[in-house]
């Protein structure tokens, strides 16, 4: 996709689902509407889902000034636009799974000392900066999940499923998906997908 846009994005999943086109999100019409109910939260997901590596950011962040009501652990604020955290591997495993960090209530809980530095994904809101690959998967993120209410089709819904879990696995072989050090967890909207392909369909690493 060139000049990469809402409107571009949108329209692509509109024509992964072989509906009619929009000019803007906010247009009168019914596609634009349940494409635009999806968006915002849709790209979250995404971007929280997989170590996209347009998203990965660096933060050095103070201690808050109030400890944890109890255990006397260190308390930092998560930056605004944080999605998910990356675990870097370090020179040891214990290091590696940093098994005391905690995200509680928007902050960082650990026993470590301040600054706390650490990379982790955020919420990249200008379509300009994304990935080729993640725009596409964004589109047909979006396509599955309003196929229904588009379309009627579960027929072509299975066939979305198994297109997107193909981007996915281009993305992880050209190396727009990272993997990190941590722990994959399970998510409806996965095993939704398994259940659609067949296949296994396994999310990005999330604390």
């Amino acid at each position: 996709m060139s000049a990469v846009s809402s409107v571009t994005i949108a329209n692509r999943a509109l024509q992964r689902l072989g509906a009619t086109r929009i000019s803007s999100l906010d247009q009168n019409h019914p596609n634009a509407r349940s494409i635009n109910a999806m968006y915002d939260t849709t790209r979250r997901r995404l971007l929280r889902l997989y170590a996209w590596g347009f998203s990965k950011m660096r933060a050095s962040i103070a201690a808050d000034a109030t400890q944890t009501v109890y255990g006397e652990l260190n308390r930092y604020p998560l930056p605004n636009n944080f999605v998910r955290l990356i675990r870097d591997p370090g020179p040891s495993p214990s290091i590696a799974g940093r098994h005391d960090w905690e995200i509680e209530n928007g902050f960082i809980v650990t026993s470590d000392g301040s600054p706390l530095q650490f990379r982790y994904c955020g919420d990249v809101t200008n379509e300009g900066l994304f990935d080729p690959l993640f725009a596409e998967a964004f589109a047909c993120t979006m396509a599955y999940e309003a196929c229904e209410e588009i379309t009627g089709s579960n027929e072509k819904r299975q066939l979305l499923a198994k297109d997107l879990a193909k981007i996915i696995k281009e993305a992880r072989f050209s190396n727009a998906i990272e993997r990190d050090a941590s722990v994959p967890v399970e998510d409806d909207w996965i095993t939704a997908m398994q259940f659609d392909t067949g296949a296994a369909f396994i999310p990005g690493e999330l604390i």
